[in-house]
């Protein structure tokens, strides 16, 4: 069978360029399927990372802090191990609604009196309306954790101030 041009034009027309078009939108959806498909896996992939950092990045502290009317603060203190953040929760032993968690930042300082060693965690809360409180840790080896007053230093007292890391 021979085609004459006028033909061949006709057939380039009606077939091919209907063809290029299906293979074009189907390219572009098949695209686009694939790439929201890698996005779900790299937000998967991103969550469970960000799960296991998270389980293995904080530095946990435990103790019973003294109460003006209750019969302790049980408070675990948890910094992350880069020094940025910490969730603080507090439980006031005796009392109804008795718990209390704070997050936010947290600032790091070096050096206590002479001790070029020592740690002052800084720990700002989110929440606007909550003091600032502090943490002094004797060396970054140390397992305990002293907490301070408002103007930065040691609470001189016959109670237990101090947090304990969980080993």
């Amino acid at each position: 069978m021979y085609f004459n041009k006028y033909q061949f034009n006709k057939m380039k027309v009606t077939y091919f360029i209907p063809f290029l078009v299906s293979f074009y939108i189907i390219l572009l959806f098949s695209c686009n399927n694939e790439d929201s498909t890698n996005e779900q896996q790299t937000e998967d992939i991103t969550q469970d990372s960000e799960t296991r950092v998270q389980e293995k990045t904080w530095e946990e502290f435990f103790g019973t802090l003294p109460c003006a009317d209750c019969s302790g603060i049980e408070t675990t203190l948890r910094l992350s191990s880069d020094g940025s953040r910490f969730q603080l929760q507090s439980i006031y032993l005796g009392q109804k609604d008795n718990e209390y968690i704070q997050s936010g930042n947290v600032i790091s300082q070096t050096g206590y009196n002479n001790n070029e060693d020592a740690i002052i965690y800084t720990l700002m809360s989110e929440n606007e309306r909550d003091d600032s409180k502090y943490f002094l840790r004797k060396s970054v080896t140390s397992d305990t954790l002293h907490m301070l007053d408002q103007d930065m230093k040691l609470i001189e007292s016959e109670l237990n101030y101090t947090l304990v890391k969980d080993q």
